[in-house]
């Protein structure tokens, strides 16, 4: 994962955790997992932060107040 700043710049990058499985569906599997993940070290100089997991193209948008406030979920 990864964590670019206002301007697109990258100021962090992660690894998930190890995911825990939802409860299962109709077919017997899961449709859903959540993984835990942390990032030290981003710069708080930026209003706004783009989270990108994985090799997904989307980002999801955070503002500062908002990660400092109850941190990233995502939904993907």
């Amino acid at each position: 994962m990864s964590i670019r700043d206002g301007e697109g710049a990258v100021v962090g990058t992660g690894s998930l955790g190890p995911g825990v499985s939802g409860p299962a569906g109709w077919s017997g599997w899961s449709d859903s997992c959540t993984f835990a993940f942390s990032v030290d070290d981003v710069p708080a100089g930026s209003e706004y932060y783009r989270v990108t997991v994985g090799s997904d193209t989307s980002e999801t948008l955070f503002s500062r107040s908002e990660l400092q406030a109850s941190g990233a979920h995502i939904t993907y």
